[in-house]
């Protein structure tokens, strides 16, 4: 679930998430993964959120027998499994650590508790799930209207630093491409 304080998106009261998620960082417990550490894996249930302060998750189902990467997880960014988080059902995710990670842990109970503390409304879960429906529309829509090259130069462009850090054949797989043709998109724009 990519929510970032650092970059922009379409939450419709900025003021209630941004006091959310400072107040869930002084009751999280920092934990740490490492590289290719498991966060969480595909059938088990999810009772908590993550906010990644360094690092880098990576979110990935396997289909056909293939591991297809859905995401990036960078700092600032929440991640969880939505759908597992609120409702307690398996997840169909399995999210590792792509280099050695630090987040903040948050529980569902304790992100319950703070909502209702803080008196934020309910309708924050509603935004963040619409937050998490655009972004995925988002990256629909961008496999659909540019090129793997566009799409590729565009994550250098809003993580020009991380980007590297992220082995080929994860990117390849986000983009849908071969790790050679990413080699040559790479070596086309002098990027490796």
């Amino acid at each position: 679930m990519k929510l970032n304080l650092n970059s922009e998106n379409s939450l419709g009261n900025q003021n209630h998430f941004k006091t959310l998620v400072e107040a869930l960082v002084t009751v999280g417990t920092k934990v740490y993964f490492e590289k290719d550490e498991e966060v969480f894996t595909e059938g088990g249930k999810v009772d908590f959120m993550l906010i990644v302060e360094e690092g880098i998750l990576r979110t990935w189902r396997l289909v056909n027998d293939k591991e297809v990467v859905l995401g990036f997880t960078f700092p600032g960014d929440l991640e969880t499994s939505p759908i597992s988080f609120l409702t307690s059902t398996p997840s169909q995710d399995t999210i590792d650590a792509i280099c050695n990670t630090t987040c903040i842990k948050v529980s569902r109970q304790v992100f319950f508790d703070k909502l209702n503390e803080l008196d934020i409304p309910e309708g924050i879960i509603q935004s963040i799930l619409l937050e998490y429906i655009d972004v995925m529309i988002n990256r629909h829509l961008a496999s659909k209207a540019y090129t793997a090259e566009e799409n590729y130069i565009n994550l250098l462009l809003k993580q020009p630093k991380l980007v590297n850090e992220i082995p080929l054949k994860d990117v390849a797989s986000f983009l849908g491409i071969s790790k050679e043709r990413l080699s040559r998109i790479r070596k086309k724009h002098d990027l490796t």
